[in-house]
């Protein structure tokens, strides 16, 4: 069976995404911080320089589950199934927003927390490395 999903990229810059990370979400607490409804405005991200940079951006621009795809047609009066398309959008936008209110707010706090555990993990992995080097230091002392 072949593999559904393969990414090949570079090497991963964990220290570039992790100080990108703090800067987005603050530093780790036993609580996560709390986003309000209403700041649900997606933040602009860098030039993404690593591949979990880059899928945490792109997921940040998909967040908005209000914000649909341009509007396209394959018909041969497609220009005007396409302004049908934008007009019917914007007359219902506000109801559109309404609806996916909800669902914005969870995109966020879901990232929020991914970003959040990438970070404690870095964390961890800072700990174990310091570990792995005392035990090291003690078993060459020996």
């Amino acid at each position: 069976m072949t593999e559904m999903f393969k990414i090949e990229s570079p090497p991963l810059d964990v220290e570039a995404l992790s100080l990108e990370i703090e800067r987005r979400v603050g530093p780790i607490s036993d609580d996560l911080p709390k986003r309000d409804p209403a700041s649900a405005e997606p933040e602009s991200l860098p030039t993404p320089r690593s591949p979990v940079e880059a899928l945490l951006a792109s997921l940040a621009e998909d967040a908005n589950a209000a914000q649909g795809f341009p509007p396209q047609s394959h018909r041969k009066l497609g220009g005007a199934v396409v302004a049908a398309k934008k007009g019917l959008r914007l007359a219902l936008q506000p109801f559109i927003n309404e609806t996916f209110a909800r669902q914005n707010v969870f995109n966020r706090r879901l990232l929020d927390v991914i970003a959040a555990l990438h970070a404690e993990n870095r964390t961890l992995e800072t700990r174990l490395e310091r570990l792995e080097a005392l035990v090291a230091r003690e078993s060459t002392d020996s």
